[in-house]
């Protein structure tokens, strides 16, 4: 049953007669399972909307894990998830702080995020979506909104709402620009060859490690936009760089955003193509995911960034699933 906070999960909206009257109107749930054969049913969805939701591909335990670790290894740096007074030496010093992207690298460190990269139920998601099982997964690394709502800095002052620490609002954009070829991809090795976007999928995904319903900030996209971005991109230029693609204020394309609450332990795949972002945090609890992607082992211009064994922490397990996924070793 899903709570009223996460109501949103079904989305509709109205067309127009402009040029965002290509979108469809969404009226099916986002959400998929790996409980049952449904590839086709996950690929037609994602086709037709440019994203889907895959549920508990992860645990409630790996998701706490994982989080916990992003603290454990910062404790030391004096970042400490019990005193918001803390938070904000951290956050001014990531170089995308202000959208909640922790690191200012990939993550290739992280036992607990290699082992979701090489997650059974992770991968079997994104080969429902893709495909195809023979796929090389990326090293990204975490995004984490802070809470903004009851922060005590433990000043004297007491429990405040604090607006300075929330994230970029209205943000909308592709990271990447169809008209040059070029996508904004920092967590494969690129060969540098242009891409064919009609031709060539290139997707995106992220795995939820919290709870995200509306309040709490997350993901959210305009449905179907995948199908109009490449137009979209060729008249506006102006609002693009070589791999990416800004949407302005005032533009259209704002008035038909959905946001995507999304609850613990699921996997968000979205189509490169697909205009999104994410909203502020607007309550008194964290919202974080793993920032992830997979790509097939042909047919793009991406390849694994760490192919060397040596170069993973020695502690961690790498599977014979793991192998294949970081490129270590190939698919037969």
């Amino acid at each position: 049953r899903v709570s009223n906070a996460f109501s949103p999960y079904m989305f509709a909206f109205p067309l127009c007669r402009s040029f965002v009257s290509r979108l469809p109107l969404l009226t099916r749930t986002a959400i998929m399972s790996l409980a049952e054969d449904n590839a086709p049913e996950v690929r037609s969805f994602f086709n037709e909307f440019g994203f889907v939701v895959i549920s508990r591909v992860l645990t409630a335990e790996e998701c706490d894990a994982t989080f916990e670790e992003f603290w454990d290894w910062r404790e030391r740096d004096g970042l400490l998830r019990s005193n918001p007074a803390t938070w904000e030496p951290y956050w001014k010093n990531q170089r995308f702080g202000r959208l909640g992207i922790m690191g200012n690298f990939s993550d290739i460190h992280s036992l607990r995020q290699l082992s979701n990269r090489q997650n059974d139920q992770v991968h079997e998601a994104f080969a429902r979506v893709l495909g195809t099982h023979k796929l090389w997964v990326d090293h990204d690394r975490l995004g984490v909104m802070r809470p903004t709502v009851d922060i005590d800095l433990h000043d004297g002052d007491g429990p405040r709402i604090m607006e300075s620490w929330r994230t970029l609002s209205n943000w909308l954009h592709l990271d990447c620009n169809p008209t040059e070829g070029f996508a904004s991809i920092g967590s494969f090795a690129d060969s540098g060859s242009k891409i064919d976007f009609g031709k060539t999928l290139i997707i995106q995904g992220l795995l939820t490690l919290t709870d995200a319903t509306v309040v709490d900030g997350g993901f959210h996209c305009v449905p179907g936009s995948h199908n109009i971005s490449t137009d979209w991109a060729a008249n506006n230029q102006l609002h693009g760089t070589r791999n990416n693609m800004q949407v302005p204020q005032g533009d259209r394309l704002h008035e038909f955003v959905q946001q995507i609450p999304i609850r613990k332990g699921c996997l968000l795949v979205w189509n490169s193509l697909l205009f999104h972002g994410n909203h502020p945090n607007s309550s008194e609890r964290f919202r974080a995911v793993q920032y992830i992607r997979c790509m097939p082992t042909q047919g793009t211009p991406y390849s694994p960034l760490v192919s060397d064994a040596t170069m993973f922490p020695e502690e961690f397990k790498m599977s014979e699933r793991g192998m294949k996924l970081f490129g270590i070793s190939a698919w037969p």
